[in-house]
C-alpha cells in the first residue's frame, strides 16, 4: 500500500522536474535536453506571472472565507445531530449514531 502511494503521488513530481529541464514534442517524438532555458522562459513570462498571483489570491480568499465561515456558522454541532453522538465499537468495527 505505501509503495502504490509512493508510486502514486512521487512519479508526477519527478516526472515533471524531468520533463522542466527537457523539449519534448508528441509529434515528432523528439526528447531534447535545454537545460534552465524552460525555467528562464517561464519565469519571463507575464501570463504566467498573473496566473501565479490570481492563484495566490483565490487561495487566500476563499481560505479566510472557509475559515471565517467555520467560525460564524458551525454546521456540525450537538445541537444540529439532535443530540446524536457518532460512537465507534472497537470490537465490531463499526459506527453507530446513540442517543445520549
Amino acid at each position: 500500500m505505501l509503495a502504490t502511494l509512493l508510486a502514486v503521488s512521487l512519479y508526477p513530481v519527478l516526472r515533471t522536474i524531468w520533463l522542466a529541464f527537457r523539449n519534448t514534442s508528441l509529434e515528432t517524438q523528439g526528447d531534447k535536453f535545454t537545460g534552465l532555458a524552460n525555467v528562464h522562459r517561464l519565469a519571463s513570462d507575464a501570463m504566467f506571472w498573473k496566473a501565479w498571483r490570481q492563484t495566490l489570491e483565490f487561495t487566500a480568499v476563499t481560505t479566510i472565507a472557509e475559515i471565517t465561515n467555520r467560525f460564524i456558522s458551525p454546521s456540525a454541532t450537538t445541537a444540529d445531530l439532535g443530540n446524536q453522538l457518532p460512537t465507534v465499537d472497537l470490537t465490531t468495527s463499526s459506527a453507530t449514531c446513540q442517543r445520549k
